[in-house]
């Protein structure tokens, strides 16, 4: 049976426009923007597939909860405005009162709320709960999390989402269905056959709490039940106040509302209060904590924050899309050209790409050769055949790790070949960089080279790169070179921070000079000063005396 749209004239809406911007998607349904005379509004769309089959059946179930929804009227409820019909489609949308943010985002935002602004958005809820659960016939909601709560600009908190389950569940004399968000879900409707009342809208109401609270998804660590110490063949239930324990702990005992937390997830539906009595001690606790002005506007300066953040963004992808736009038109001409350096680059890169394989396969085979005949020195080479490359800038940012280490290969024999135009590629068997990625710091380079007499000749001439003056060439140090290099260093800072001026303090091989006067040296691993008894023999041409 198809949809008769005239079984909706009452609650049809006329002069909207579907914009096509979608808030969210859900199991259930997408929302979508839809502006109604000049209004922005919230379309709840159901997917297809929950319909078509049985799409006569749930019109009717559709057509039932317009009228219900119609007739609700409460601040901190989400207000239902009527139905609309997508180009195409024969199945109505609904439109609700549009919010800009729910509470799980901003918790998940900005983290713990003051206290104030936590009991004021409970007490909403509670409010919202106790109107529903006080009409005739009573109405369960069955999804109350802090996914359906939503905010509005001044914090006021509206219960949402109040309908959709109810249309889908086909179950009309009573409610037997698995509802709800599970983390959020009680005991109680997690059996086959569930049978439940309003006391499963109280017991999500505790978990919302601890949600807040918290700031945590308040997802349980262990199951429903657990192994009998006494017995293993035998099952024991855990109540689901053990279950949470780790989100309990995180609230003050102390806490105004800690026993009305323990109570709404009592395993036992009988012994959860009504929402009755959830309102009265909500609204004592807010008495007690009267929502501040200050930290009202601290919380409408955070969401004011988030939507101009929003907004700022939109804006920023508008004008990007329409620079690309005008810088496309403006090249047109030049197009094919780019394609072809491009086709032209990649072509390089791959020469340089299947270099670099056949360079790292003859190194294995090296390897191979060095370890089957018993010598490991290919594993640790003498450092008399490595250099430092020290100048050579960094491959741009994005660049794939592949192609950074071809940039460099590149670049290091393009300043080697400057030095000695002996040097080929095969003269180099490696070079990576030496530390951490960091942007806007140049890494100095290791290379490895095939022959000892190379790494002569390129020290020996590596002072001819006028055309380089950002270049340098080093030979690479030892690990023992490395630690007294290190300790020196770090003796002259000392002196520094005592007021010696940089100028004057100067490193020549294990020994460190203040004023031209030998100031100490490294024995080992630990600096040991000169004697001072006689400083014209401390000086630069004299050897050094006994240290003390």
């Amino acid at each position: 049976m198809a949809v008769n749209p005239q079984d909706f004239e009452q609650f049809t809406l006329r002069q909207i426009r579907i914009t096509g911007n979608e808030f969210g998607r859900g199991s259930h349904a997408v929302v979508v923007e839809i502006e109604y005379r000049g209004l922005k509004c919230a379309g709840k769309k159901l997917h297809r597939v929950l319909y078509e089959t049985r799409i006569g059946h749930t019109a009717q179930r559709y057509l039932e909860e317009c009228h219900l929804l119609s007739q609700i009227r409460h601040p901190n409820i989400i207000q239902f405005l009527g139905v609309c019909f997508e180009e195409g489609s024969q199945f109505p949308i609904l439109v609700m009162e549009f919010l800009p943010t729910n509470l799980t985002r901003c918790l998940d935002r900005y983290g713990i709320f003051p206290d104030e602004i936590n009991f004021s958005i409970l007490h909403d809820v509670s409010l919202g709960l106790a109107y529903l659960h006080g009409q005739t016939p009573v109405i369960m909601h069955r999804d109350i999390s802090a996914n359906n709560v939503l905010l509005s600009t001044n914090m006021t908190a509206k219960i949402c989402d109040l309908g959709v389950a109810r249309i889908l569940n086909l179950q009309v004399s009573r409610m037997m269905e698995t509802p709800g968000t599970p983390s959020y879900m009680p005991p109680e409707v997690m059996i086959a056959d569930p049978h439940y009342d309003t006391s499963v809208d109280v017991f999500s109401f505790g978990i919302m709490m601890i949600h807040t609270f918290t700031a945590e998804w308040p997802l349980p660590k262990i199951g429903p039940n657990r192994i009998d110490p006494a017995n293993p063949d035998r099952l024991i239930p855990v109540t689901e106040a053990e279950r949470r324990e780790e989100f309990l702990r995180k609230i003050p005992p102390d806490h105004p509302l800690m026993d009305l937390i323990m109570r709404c997830l009592s395993n036992n539906p009988q012994q959860r209060p009504k929402t009755a009595e959830i309102v009265g001690r909500v609204v004592g606790v807010v008495l007690e904590h009267p929502p501040s002005f200050e930290n009202r506007v601290e919380m409408l300066q955070r969401v004011s924050a988030l939507l101009t953040e929003k907004r700022e963004l939109e804006e920023e992808i508008v004008r990007k899309n329409s620079a690309i736009e005008k810088k496309a038109i403006e090249n047109e001409a030049l197009a094919e050209d780019k394609r072809r350096q491009k086709e032209e680059s990649k072509n390089a890169v791959e020469r340089m790409q299947l270099a670099h394989v056949v360079k790292i396969n003859q190194l294995k085979l090296e390897y191979d050769e060095l370890t089957s005949s018993g010598n490991t020195a290919h594993s640790n080479p003498d450092p008399k055949f490595n250099i430092v490359v020290y100048g050579i800038k960094e491959s741009p940012n994005g660049t794939s790790r592949q192609n950074r280490m071809s940039y460099d290969s590149q670049e290091v024999f393009d300043v080697l070949e400057t030095v000695d135009s002996a040097i080929t590629v095969q003269s180099i068997r490696d070079c990576f960089r030496i530390g951490k990625y960091s942007n806007g710091k140049q890494r100095p380079i290791l290379v490895k080279m095939s022959r000892s007499r190379e790494v002569q000749s390129i020290l020996a001439k590596h002072r001819s790169l006028p055309q380089k003056p950002s270049i340098s060439i080093k030979p690479e140090m030892s690990f023992k070179e490395r630690a007294v290099e290190k300790i020196l260093l770090k003796k002259r800072w000392e002196l520094m921070g005592e007021g010696v001026e940089k100028g004057t303090i100067k490193i020549k091989r294990k020994t460190l000079f203040v004023c031209n006067k030998r100031h100490g040296f490294v024995n080992g691993s630990v600096y040991m000063l000169c004697n001072r008894t006689n400083d014209n023999e401390n000086d630069e041409n004299t050897p050094l005396v006994r240290p003390i």
